[in-house]
């Protein structure tokens, strides 16, 4: 995962939703200085939700997300209910991505299940809408085999590829810098916190 081969980067992230609201004027990110990722807490309408992500293969694993959640259910569940609690893991796309197929004649793989997740923040949600768009432009034009090529060319496959590689320096940084390459990126992907 990360490594020198050049298999994807792996986000774990754990949280919980609350029954309950706290401020729905509110989204509170932090980054804490126990891990290389970021928490979060914000309300919907009827429920709050509250959870962390980071880098799956360094700061313990599981350990350091967990830790982080429930230090995050300790500042903000109070009264709220705890309803339910969730692991899970985001594969992302390697800095060579592109030179692996995302499609063949009559295939194609996108979103989630293709690693079109930013590595940095874990979104995803416009990376799959969007790549789903270009398999089905692909295959209008006659020629699936091409969504791969088109993909990595449109800003959301250019952003993810730019996303993973300065992922994969911070990360490199980190045994001698702490989650501060990493916090950084966080910062510059969401603007100031």
């Amino acid at each position: 995962m990360g490594d020198e081969g050049g298999a994807g980067r792996v986000l774990a992230g754990c949280g919980a939703y609350l029954g309950g609201v706290l401020d729905p004027r509110v989204i509170r990110v932090d980054l804490p200085e126990s891990l290389a990722g970021y928490t979060w807490a914000f309300s919907g309408r009827k429920h709050t939700s509250v959870g962390c992500i980071g880098p799956f293969g360094c700061d313990g694993d599981w350990r350091s997300v967990t830790e982080a959640r429930e230090a995050l259910l300790a500042r903000h569940a109070g009264a709220l209910t705890i309803r339910s609690r969730f692991h899970c893991l985001l594969a992302c796309a390697p800095p060579d991505a592109p030179s692996r197929p995302l499609s063949g004649s009559n295939w194609a793989v996108i979103g989630d299940a293709a690693g079109l997740v930013d590595p940095i923040t874990g979104a995803g949600l416009l990376h799959a809408v969007r790549s789903g768009i270009v398999a089905a432009e692909s295959l209008l034009l006659g020629d699936l085999r091409q969504f791969s090529a088109r993909w990595w060319e449109t800003p959301e496959g250019r952003h993810i590829l730019a996303a993973s590689r300065a992922c994969e320096a911070a990360l490199r940084l980190a045994p001698v810098a702490g989650p501060w390459p990493m916090h950084e990126l966080i910062k510059e992907s969401y603007g100031s916190l």
